[in-house]
């Protein structure tokens, strides 16, 4: 059933082929694939079972930090699907088993509210296999889908050096930490402080005397990007009360 189209061909290595389709569209839609062997007389055999991917898709909801994914089923295992896992890619880049769920499961809610996620949080969908005739347990994954969160960005009006808010930096979570930068100047458009370190404060002070600056208005323009390398400049004022 169903119309197949030849996309490519594969020798056989110790009665094992193999054949990467890197053209097809794996974020938007299924796909199912079958094969034939031909023998060394150029006789073309009878067609394999059908085998249909997995397509996972999700949104994010970046007020209460849940992600919702959603996946169709694996289709072509022998005896069918035993369960299915879904992992979380770390910051790192590594995956993590975040849950094991029934075959008749399609959908799962991951709470991200605790984390280092710079914006980006990644899952890939693995079907595992009934223990079929043969004594294996074949596995099929997923698309990886990432869902991107909008920067939330926190920036004080004040501090007071010698009182309780002693440093001045924005609070700001789904960004990355490695492109960022806050410059700040006086009202004379001096500079009287800059950084690139995310986790580097201003604490009032300029020169090489590390010397406390008046009491006065002061003008900052941080540089913030997201997970997707979208840029988002924040200005405003501060002020240094002592």
């Amino acid at each position: 059933p169903g119309n197949f189209s030849v996309i490519g061909t594969a020798n056989v290595n110790a009665n094992y082929a193999s054949y990467a389709d890197i053209g097809a569209d794996v974020q938007n839609q299924t796909n199912t694939y079958r094969s034939r062997y031909i023998d060394t007389c150029g006789t073309v055999g009878q067609a394999s079972n059908t085998a249909t991917t997995i397509l996972c898709q999700g949104f994010a909801k970046s007020e209460q930090q849940i992600n919702t994914l959603n996946w169709t089923p694996y289709l072509g295992f022998e005896v069918g699907v035993d369960h299915y896992e879904v992992y979380r890619e770390d910051a790192g880049g590594a995956l993590t088993l975040i849950a094991t769920l029934p075959p008749g499961q399609f959908s799962f809610e991951d709470s991200v509210n605790s984390g280092d996620f710079p914006g980006q949080i990644c899952y890939v969908v693995e079907a595992h296999e009934i223990l079929n005739n043969y004594g294996i347990q074949e596995q099929s994954r997923s698309n990886e889908i990432c869902l991107i969160y909008p920067p939330i960005i926190h920036i004080p009006n004040s501090i007071v050096p010698d009182g309780i808010n002693t440093v001045f930096k924005p609070v700001a979570i789904n960004v990355d930490p490695t492109k960022f930068s806050m410059t700040i100047m006086n009202r004379w458009s001096n500079i009287v402080f800059q950084t690139s370190d995310f986790n580097q404060g201003w604490n009032g002070k300029y020169g090489s005397k590390d010397e406390l600056v008046p009491n006065d208005m002061y003008i900052y323009v941080m540089e913030f990007y997201d997970a997707a390398g979208n840029q988002y400049i924040k200005r405003g004022e501060v002020y240094v009360i002592r």
